[in-house]
């Protein structure tokens, strides 16, 4: 009998053993999601075991603020308090997209981005957590959205992190933060000392998920976590933003910014511009009417606006949120393809000084490691957005094939010199020898070949909007950060893009390869090429992975400094083991831009402009003026 007793313990201990080694493989004998709670600061929330990627947890559409409502509009997020979540807040649905106006073009290529089936909601301050639970290490990658501040989600399912936390044993965090007007709103009366709407809430909102998950990362087992912090576009715009607020400074320690840096010059605006486009909007929706109890009669004055600035604030905090996001604002001073609200360049709660001020002075995090990156060809996805019609000829027929003849870009020589005039009109520069000089530098005219004039508009307007200032963010940061900073130029086409082939390798699907969606979608590819998608895919996660986890790159990558300004190349011969190329980042075309702006000076030069060290000469602040000017929807 103490023999059949002892044989059964053994039997039960053996199948014990192998249940926990089946769930270390990602194995779990049942197909329906576990729920999974976990105590935060803030109350209970509960989870669930990812569906396809079983040893992976996700948390989804977690609060980490209160829900910028009521008077709470237009202000700085307020934090969480003990109880918010209640008896227990279920997280098994995806962050609400905050609020902005959904465009339907029924073409891929832009409504993938902005999914009009997700749930959109002014309590939108929440995040998407996806956790690995095996093999576990103490690393989390939060990544910020980008869509030009205005719009996207961070529940697109390009941004679902499980397969990245299950192939990199990393968590993978994405941020909803607030849009447009409501979030980079502006409002400063004439006749008052401070801001009304002070500006930069959704970077305010980014501040407080970083905290929000500094607290509560113990939570969810992590022990002095390290963060790294990634956007891409107007998303690595914000990131690098963070380095120079002081209150983000404690909040990570690595940061991945993908085609855009707070140096673009389209990342900042003005205060006035951000200010004169609220005014606007207090107009159109009615907000800047005066009642008199006593009457009925609406008085509009310009005096009454800027005098009865809580009444007026009251009316755009309890409007209907559709009111603000269906307006469309066209400042005439502005760019003609800029949007209205955008991250205010000084203010008194994020950047506390001017943006313009510290980049200048080295006032910044320091102890940081840099990864930044672009791809070759970035522009070439905004060509068909601002050079179209028969004047340009790379407008694009979206109910056409891509690859049919219409939808080639079709650039001559007249074409582009009528896209250099373009460029210099933004420039608000009419000397004919600025166009010829431009012409020069991008020397249209060794091949008459159409593609190489295509070639050069691609490579004007990469440069003008991206390479260039990011380029030179770059070598800023080389002066003042105490750690490692590197730089890569994304050269490989997913097979995925519904975009034309000419356009290379697209603006924004690189992040379809480093956050795994062939392994998260394999459906969507060509059974030909899933192999190949897979493969390259592993790749770019292990290179964001490995910095993530130790912010030092293989050995062959150099570090980018001011004596080696060079960057890897990720294509489709880069290997593991060994980088396929590098590039020289010190470009010949950016290098003769500035000098061919140095010589001029900006017509209609504002007085503010004139008082900040005479920006009109400033090359580096002239050349990213024309990316306010051409940048679409970053």
């Amino acid at each position: 009998m103490y023999t059949i007793f002892i044989y059964l313990l053994l039997t039960l201990s053996v199948s014990a053993q192998k249940k926990r080694k089946n769930l270390g493989k990602g194995k779990v004998s049942t197909t329906t999601p576990l729920p999974l709670t976990v105590k935060t600061k803030h109350g209970n929330i509960t989870g669930q075991q990812n569906e396809k990627f079983k040893t992976v947890e996700e948390y989804l559409g977690v609060p980490y603020a209160q829900a910028p409502v009521g008077p709470l509009r237009f202000m700085p997020p307020k934090a969480l308090n003990e109880s918010s979540y209640g008896d227990n807040f279920n997280a098994t649905k995806l962050a609400n997209t905050c609020p902005h106006k959904r465009i339907v073009t029924n073409f891929s290529g832009f409504d993938e981005w902005d999914n009009s089936t997700l749930e959109m909601s002014e309590d939108c301050l929440q995040l998407n957590m996806w956790i690995p639970k095996r093999n576990q290490t103490n690393n989390i990658l939060v990544f910020l959205h980008g869509r030009s501040y205005s719009k996207g989600s961070a529940s697109t399912e390009f941004f679902n992190g499980a397969a990245f936390a299950y192939y990199t044993n990393i968590t993978f965090i994405a941020v909803s933060y607030r849009l447009g007007a409501l979030g980079f709103g502006y409002w400063k009366p004439k006749n008052s000392s401070e801001a009304v709407i002070p500006g930069n809430m959704g970077l305010l909102d980014q501040q407080m998920a970083l905290e929000w998950i500094k607290n509560n990362s113990e939570c969810f087992g992590f022990q002095n976590a390290t963060v790294t912090l990634m956007g891409h576009g107007s998303g690595a715009s914000s990131a690098t933003a963070h380095l120079f607020s002081k209150n983000s400074r404690h909040l990570f320690h690595r940061l991945v910014a993908a085609s855009g840096t707070i140096e673009n010059r389209w990342a900042v605006e003005k205060n006035k511009h951000v200010r004169d486009n609220f005014k606007t909007l207090i107009g159109i929706v009615g907000c800047n009417v005066s009642k008199n109890e006593d009457s009925t009669k609406k008085e509009i004055q310009k005096e009454k606006t800027e005098n009865n600035a809580t009444k007026i604030l009251e009316c755009m905090q309890n409007i209907n949120v559709s009111k603000i996001t269906n307006v469309y604002i066209k400042n005439s001073n502005q760019s003609m393809i800029v949007g209205p609200f955008l991250p205010v360049e000084n203010d008194t709660v994020f950047f506390n000084s001017s943006i313009r001020y510290k980049l200048g002075t080295k006032s910044m995090y320091k102890n940081v490691s840099v990864l930044i990156g672009l791809e070759s060809f970035d522009a070439a996805y905004f060509l068909p957005q601002f050079l179209k019609g028969d004047k340009y000829g790379c407008g694009l027929n979206y109910s056409l094939p891509m690859e049919d003849p219409v939808n080639q870009c079709h650039m001559n020589e007249t074409r582009l010199k009528n896209a250099i005039k373009l460029v210099a009109k933004d420039f608000k520069i009419k000397d004919e020898l600025f166009r010829d000089g431009l012409r020069e530098i991008y020397d249209f005219s060794f091949n008459s070949m159409e593609n190489r004039y295509r070639d050069r508009a691609i490579k004007l307007f990469t440069d003008i909007v991206m390479q260039c200032d990011i380029i030179e963010f770059a070598r800023k940061i080389t002066e003042f950060t105490l750690r490692k900073n590197y730089m890569f130029v994304f050269n490989k086409r997913s097979t995925y893009t519904p975009w034309p082939k000419w356009m290379g390798a697209t603006h924004g699907y690189e992040l379809l390869y480093f956050f795994g969606y062939p392994f998260l979608h394999p459906e969507k590819y060509k059974p030909t090429k899933l192999s190949e998608e897979k493969e390259f895919s592993r790749k770019a996660m292990k290179v964001i992975a490995r910095f993530a986890r130790t912010e030092v790159l293989q050995k062959d990558w150099s570090e980018y400094t001011n004596e080696s300004v060079y960057a890897a190349v990720l294509s489709a011969k880069t290997q593991l083991s060994s980088l396929d190329s590098e590039r020289n980042m010190k470009t010949w075309t950016c290098t003769h831009f500035k000098e061919l702006l140095g010589n001029y000076t900006k017509i209609n030069q504002t007085e503010d402009e004139a008082s900040i060290g005479n920006v009109a000469i400033e090359l580096l602040t002239v050349a990213s003026q024309i990316a306010s000017k051409l940048l679409f929807t970053l």
